[in-house]
């Protein structure tokens, strides 16, 4: 299945997106890519007190 995925993502099938899915959430669709630049972004370190 993951192969599937990435043999699809590769032939570009998932670059566009219906209008419709934003219009069904009430925002604009996020792009795949922007969800995992900000997900696999090493985060900063917090303060522990």
């Amino acid at each position: 299945m993951l192969l599937g995925l990435f043999a699809a993502a590769r032939l570009g099938q998932f670059a566009r997106v219906d209008p419709t899915l934003g219009e069904l959430i009430g925002r604009p669709p996020t792009p795949l890519r922007e969800v995992l630049e900000e997900t696999l972004s090493p985060q900063p370190a917090t303060a522990r007190t």
